[in-house]
């Protein structure tokens, strides 16, 4: 279902053929706006391939076949036009834009009712009853909030006021004559007159417009108000302040600076003491209410504006200007917030003199002043241009897992039809089956076989076939009236209603974008088709119905649906509207573009698609500013912004509802269809996560247990994004959309510029069994004994996963990046290995926290930047389990063999110690790095070691309680952790108390910084320096002021710990990545690529021997292992025990003599250990853990926190 189908049905009534106000004009004549900068030339045919250069060439230039469509000139008696001059009728009319309420009606309201247009930041109405003219409201005044439930609200809409009317004494006693008399792609200019004669006022209409205008030729002026106005100031020749009594100011410029104007004896009109010829001016001022805001802008007047394409990412808005000022102080002009945010050298709302007024539905509007009377906005490429495919496919391995290739048959041997008797139906159906022929011919689905392929389309091509001499079951039609591609049943029914009111130019680029994109993949599949040419035929012709780009095509408007000021769509055609145009479905608006993109590049049309790539791109970044609302979205009102979409997207409301439904799932799940790799463009996952946590995870639709309703299928494949193992098994049983199938509705993740699937839904429990015994782990969830070591089954490498869930997470949520092998999780897991010797379990304990780099400050812990920085990136941001070096117990000679060990990944960034979230932040200096994909992703920095260290801390004491041994050990950045953790590791286990042999084991890191840096500054920044460390007072102190030493608190914690505890530094001289780090911390992300390093001499003679003198003179149980060369890390590589010192020091020996315990003084206690309470924690679902056997995103295993 589309948009648009119930309001069309209560106000698109059949009328007559009367046609109001096609008067002469006072010129004579009437005409479209010329067509300000068309590149090139135009073509006869769509299919000529032309340079990238002619943008706006016309896709064609003759007839639309008389044989395939029959001319059908009826429309005007359903859809009556009024207002239009009878010269303009000959030609190709818009029926899709702003100002469309003022040339439809209905045969009930042609004389009576008169709808307005919002052109914002005004709204305008021809009124049908005094006082006539050009009548004008600031809408924002009148915007009204339905009630609100829980604080939200369903609308907000505006009321139409009388604020001003431009009118003339002389059409007191008759209602004049309004006549559209030429159009641009902005706007029209309109002409009211004195009926029967040439007296007439002249206005143009265009969008953003500053002024409401209008030029009198010899009639009275009358300004006229339904409210009380008193004359504030007219002290300045030919300007007059008015004050209404609704608390508006408004000013009045009069061309004629010797005219007289005063205010009427009713005291609601400022009115001329005589005939006036010139212009008069009307602007609200804003609310900062500064009276000569407008002044210096009075005499450059628009008279319309047209687009042109400057390039794939660049567009200009070519305004058309009159007047003596335009040269000089410019044109005012007012924008949106989406084009502010792209145009060249634009005023901002937060500029020094900035005039700000507001829309009713888009926001703020921020004037802008050009003397060149030209606007150039760019539109940034996508990084990974996606055509037919998602950027990422699924492997061999998970194809055969999953039996992709089976349900795929199953779907290509399904009974397949086009009898809907709907083309949004039959279109929906096209789209789906070209795309299992998609599938087919994927190499990585079935591999070099193209049987599959060519049975596929063999069916396609023979469905296909009525399309190709539009004899399916209600031909298209061309309809003269307005001149375009309609259904016949209109006429067939004589029902505007019809198809959703495709008869009256409803929603054809949602029905027609399917029947584009399909056919764009038939050609991609089969270019030597016997019905190729037919179906181009039929193809150029659709486009050049919804999306003409050239008025030397006279046979269609240009660009009927898209508004190129708006950067987006309208769905409604030629019936009026009491709230104006509107767009619902904007998966569907982006399908069209993106089927115009594919359908230029199949064609080797290098301008269509270069054309309609820009359109998809505007219309995706329109979509994220103003229909999916994040939670931050600032355009619409606080309390409508929690519904995340906006519904029914009108001029003058926003409704969170659809023309057929008022279930959420309908009012969300048409911004979802079609399911296609472009929808990542538009839906990001960060708004996909607050969308199914705050609404649709809680509708019964999805609560429930029935998966019979196909909206659910809509709902599960956008889950898949944030939560692909929920989604994937209940899309095994769901019923599909009727445009979706079981082998295509594979989980999207959503990306600024690319979908990813992996695998279907039908095999989901396959692919799970064939990994579960890959390795063993444990769920909170599912275990009654918060996964008790008792109870635990090591798999094959010895080791057990464990999932504690609830505030454990990793750094960033999850994201797979293609281009750059950037790849984040955002679930956190902790490893345990029990002891190979089963006599000795718990006898030894070992902790290891495993490193994997760090940020340092705000720059370089941001995800943009390490996205940016693809494999190079300074972290890990995935949990990772491991099992070689001290952990690999398929080595007997392991000296750690009969160790109980918990090894603790990393993934935060913060040596283990964070607790803070930071906003993600694009900062500009990541443009040089060329990843545009990794912007606009909105995702937050989590700092989360903390609660993760703790998590496999807490479980460790409550299933080794009393070790007889206990270390801690780290590699890397683990390193520094352990160093930090050392006495609140001491403390947990009550060592000293309890004479337990304690030592630390530290491989490659020992904090070597710059002098300025201290470690207190990265401490602070990751919130360490506020979480209880068990540090002493002085070393807190020096750690919230910055001025911490890493040595220092080294030191400290020797002092803190029992006098016996061991300590084993190992480096090497000139650790290649410690020096790396050093270089991180002094210069930021301004030092990358980090090639100029600190020199080994400096680094190790001057820095890492003066910091273990220094511990060495704090304990006498502390050495020191030092390996020639650059190597970093050494106990993570099977071959460990062999490293030889540059002294001549093997380590497997050295190991042996520090983990050896010393003869204990004090007996040790079997005394319990006193509990020390956790977090509660929340169960992670059995399905999370598999999701990480198969490397796949986990972000729905976070809590809700």
């Amino acid at each position: 279902m589309t948009a648009t189908a119930a309001a069309d049905i209560t106000m698109s009534q059949a009328g007559s053929s009367f046609q109001e106000g096609t008067v002469k004009p006072a010129d004579g004549s009437a005409s479209t706006s010329t067509e300000s900068n068309t590149v090139g030339t135009s073509s006869t045919t769509g299919s000529t391939t032309t340079t990238s250069g002619s943008y706006q060439a016309a896709f064609a230039t003759d007839a639309p076949s008389e044989t395939l469509f029959e001319r059908q000139d009826g429309l005007a008696v359903m859809a009556p036009i009024i207002n239009v001059a009878a010269e303009l009728l000959t030609q190709p009319l818009p029926t899709n834009k702003w100002w469309g309420n003022l040339i439809h009606t209905t045969t009930e309201d042609i004389n009576t009712v008169a709808n307005p247009a919002w052109s914002n930041p005004y709204a305008l109405k021809l009124p049908k009853e005094a006082p006539y003219g050009l009548q004008a409201c600031y809408s924002y005044t009148y915007r009204q909030l339905a009630d609100a439930v829980d604080g939200v609200v369903k609308y907000y809409l505006h009321e139409f006021h009388n604020d001003l009317t431009l009118s003339a004494t002389e059409f007191a006693s008759a209602k004049p004559d309004y006549e559209i008399y030429s159009f641009s792609d902005l706007g029209a200019s309109v002409r009211t007159c004195v009926s029967g004669s040439d007296s007439c006022m002249d206005s143009s209409l265009v969008n953003g417009m500053a002024f409401v205008t209008a030029t009198y030729a010899g009639l009275t002026p009358s300004i006229e108000s339904e409210y009380t106005m008193t004359l504030v100031d007219d002290s300045t020749a030919g300007k007059y302040v008015l004050q209404l009594e609704n608390n508006q100011t408004w000013v009045v410029f009069a061309s004629d600076t010797s005219a007289s104007f005063s205010i009427d004896s009713t005291g609601m009109a400022l009115v001329s003491g005589a005939a006036y010829t010139g212009t008069l001016r009307l602007a609200v001022l804003p609310e900062s209410g500064d009276q000569a805001v407008y002044d210096d802008y009075s005499s450059c007047i628009v008279r319309g504006a047209n687009v042109s394409v400057d390039s794939r990412t660049s567009y200009s808005l070519n305004w058309e200007t009159d007047g003596t000022g335009c040269d000089t102080s410019g044109l005012l002009q007012f924008a949106l917030p989406h084009q502010v945010e792209v145009m060249s050298d634009a005023t901002t709302a937060q500029s020094s003199g900035a005039i700000v007024l507001h829309s009713t539905t888009r926001g703020q509007m921020v004037g802008q002043v050009t003397t060149s009377s030209v606007w150039t906005l760019s539109e940034s490429e996508m990084d990974d241009e996606v055509d037919f495919y998602p950027a990422s496919k699924p492997s061999a391995d998970i194809v055969s897992q999953v039996n992709l290739l089976e349900t795929l048959q199953t779907d290509i041997d399904d009974d397949w039809s086009l009898d809907t008797g709907s083309w949004y139906y039959n279109g929906k159906a096209y789209q789906k089956y070209a795309s299992l022929c998609l599938m087919a011919a994927d190499s990585s689905v079935v591999g070099d076989d193209t049987t599959l392929l060519t049975s596929c389309l063999t069916k396609l091509e023979l469905l296909v076939e009525p399309f190709l001499n539009n004899t399916l079951g209600a031909p298209l039609a061309y309809e003269t009236s307005y001149k375009g591609i309609v259904t016949s049943q209109v006429f067939t029914s004589n029902d505007v209603n019809v198809e959703f009111g495709n008869g009256v130019y409803n929603d054809h680029h949602y029905h027609y974008g399917y029947w584009v994109t399909a056919s764009a993949i038939l050609k991609k599949l089969d270019p030597s088709w016997s019905g190729m040419a037919q179906l181009e035929t039929m193809v150029w012709t659709l486009l050049r119905d919804v999306a003409n780009p050239s008025s030397d095509d006279v046979y269609f408007p240009k660009f009927r649906h898209f508004s190129w000021f708006l950067g987006h769509s309208y769905s409604h055609g030629v019936t009026p509207m009491a709230d104006g145009k509107d767009e619902e479905s904007t998966s569907e608006d982006v399908n069209f573009y993106y089927g115009m993109m594919l359908w230029g590049k199949v064609t080797e049309n290098q301008a269509v698609e270069d054309l309609g790539s820009l359109m998809l791109r505007l219309n995706a970044r329109v979509v994220r500013t103003y229909f999916l609302m994040m939670s931050d979205n600032t355009i619409h009102p606080p309390e409508f912004v929690p519904n995340h979409v906006t519904g029914i997207f009108f001029d003058n409301k926003a409704d969170y509802a659809t023309w057929f439904s008022a279930e959420k799932y309908c009012i969300h799940g048409i911004q979802m269809i079609p399911v296609s790799p472009i929808n990542g463009l538009v839906r990001t996952t960060a708004f996909i996560q607050e969308e199914w946590d705050d609404i649709l995870s809680k509708e019964a639709i999805v609560t429930g247990d029935d998966t019979t309703n196909a909206w659910l299928s809509l709902l599960l494949v956008n889950e898949a994004a944030i939560d692909q193992a929920d989604a994937l098994s209940k899309l095994a049983t769901a019923t599909m959309d009727d445009g979706l199938t079981r082998s295509w509705a594979l989980p999207h993740k959503s990306t600024h510029n690319f979908a990813m699937w992996k695998f279907t839904a039908i095999a989901l429990a396959a692919a799970l069994a064939a990994t579960t015994n890959a390795q063993a782990f444990c769920s909170y969830e599912t275990s009654t004994t918060s996964c008790a070591l008792g109870g635990l089954e090591p798999s094959v490498d010895g080791s057990v996963l464990i999932y504690p869930g609830g505030s454990t997470r990793c750094a960033f949520d999850d994201y797979l990046d293609t281009s750059t092998g950037f790849v984040t999780n955002a679930t956190f897991f902790f490893q345990v290995f029990p002891s190979l010797e089963e006599t000795a379990s718990g006898s030894k304990l070992m902790i290891f926290f495993r490193g994997g780099g760090a940020c340092t400050d705000a720059t370089t812990c941001n995800f943009a930047t390490q996205c940016s920085l693809g494999t190079s990136q300074t972290f890990h941001t995935a949990a990772e389990s491991f099992n070689e070096g001290m952990l690999n117990r398929t080595n007997p000679d392991n000296l750690f063999n009969d160790w109980d060990i918990v090894h603790i990944p990393y993934c935060t960034g913060d040596l283990d110690g964070g607790n803070k979230v930071y906003p993600g932040v694009d900062y500009s200096f990541l443009t040089a790095f060329g990843q545009p994909q990794c912007l606009g992703q909105g995702m937050s920095m989590h700092m989360n070691g903390y609660a993760n260290s703790q998590s496999a801390l807490q479980w460790a004491l409550a299933n080794y309680p009393n070790p007889k041994q206990l270390l801690i050990s780290g590699t890397s950045a683990g390193s520094l952790s352990i160093q930090a953790y050392s006495a609140l590791v001491a403390d947990m286990w009550q060592v000293e108390e309890r004479a337990i042999p304690y030592s630390v084991l530290s491989d490659s890191f020992v904090g070597v910084l710059p002098e300025d840096q201290p470690a207190g500054i990265l401490l602070d920044y990751f919130g360490t320096c506020d979480l209880d460390m068990h540090w002493t007072n002085a070393t807190v102190a020096a750690c919230k002021e910055e001025s911490l030493q890493m040595v220092d608190l080294v030191a400290a914690n020797m002092k803190l710990v029992p006098e016996d505890s061991k300590w084993l530094f190992i480096d090497s001289k000139g650790d290649a990545t410690q020096r790396k780090f050093y270089e991180i911390v002094k210069e930021g992300i301004a030092g990358y690529p980090f090639t100029n390093l600190i020199s080994e001499e400096l680094f190790f003679s001057q820095n890492m021997t003066a910091i273990t003198d220094v511990y060495k003179n704090v304990s006498g149980q502390v050495s020191t292992f030092f390996v020639e060369g650059e190597t970093h890390v050494f106990l993570n590589d099977n071959g460990f025990t062999t490293v030889v010192s540059a002294d001549g020091a093997v380590l497997g020996e050295v190991l042996e003599t520090f983990v050896e315990p010393p003869t204990p003084t004090i007996a040790p206690t079997t005394t319990p250990v006193p509990s020390v309470t956790a977090e509660p924690v929340t169960p992670v679902p059995w399905w999370c853990v598999l999701l990480h056997k198969l490397h796949l995103p986990s972000g729905f295993c976070l809590s809700s926190n």
